[in-house]
């Protein structure tokens, strides 16, 4: 399946960009992980990185979140505080993930590594060992930038999903703080701050969808 996505990004990067910001049908459980590969491999071919790495971080954004598969869903349309059970299931998860991947007979250590790393944070804050940034990956890094996109772009039972300007605009907000700067910077360059999908009103007062990535981020 990575090496699908990877083919399919080469094939027509604008078209899954705007499928990432227009679908938001199916299952969370099965939508977001796909939608967090195809941004991961976008951000790993803006960072230059080989096709074995991007293809191994795919493959973490694919089953990164197998551990709390059984709530995750249950969490989409959850508008009330969390429960303590819930909490613990969602701190927990990436050393399920990690579990589960192992007892499934994946032994590639920079696959569970990834998949181990993917919330935690640059300054400490994340989880679920509260890695500083000298001890995070730079895979783990770009990880979670992505999923914390797609995160907010996707809708909620209680919320709909942010507008891709407006979520790109809160990631470069907190660039340097609890995520990698090089990369986010690299991430907003490389879909432009009106990715292919968004919604834009013209000058002119008319409604246009953007369907293809120009040059100039700011376009």
């Amino acid at each position: 399946l990575a090496t699908e996505i990877q083919q399919a990004v080469k094939m027509n990067c604008s078209a899954l960009l705007a499928a990432i910001n227009l679908y938001g049908d199916g299952r969370y459980t099965s939508v977001a992980p796909i939608k967090l590969a195809v941004i991961s491999e976008i951000i790993g071919v803006a960072l230059d990185l080989d096709d074995l790495d991007r293809q191994l971080i795919m493959a973490a954004a694919l089953t990164a979140n197998i551990g709390m598969r059984d709530i995750q869903d249950d969490l989409v349309g959850w508008a009330l505080p969390l429960k303590e059970e819930q909490l613990i299931v969602i701190k927990k998860h990436p050393e399920q993930s990690v579990k589960l991947l192992i007892a499934a007979g994946i032994r590639d250590k920079i696959w569970l590594r990834l998949v181990l790393e993917h919330h935690e944070q640059m300054d400490g804050g994340g989880y679920p060992k509260g890695l500083m940034r000298s001890k995070i990956s730079e895979g783990s890094l770009l990880l979670g930038i992505a999923e914390i996109y797609v995160g907010m772009i996707s809708e909620r039972l209680y919320r709909t999903g942010m507008h891709a300007k407006d979520a790109l605009r809160a990631l470069f907000m907190d660039r340097g703080r609890r995520i990698d700067e090089h990369t986010v910077q690299v991430f907003v360059k490389s879909i432009g701050i009106y990715p292919p999908g968004s919604l834009v009103r013209l000058s002119s007062q008319e409604i246009a969808l953007v369907v293809f990535r120009r040059d100039n981020a700011a376009t």
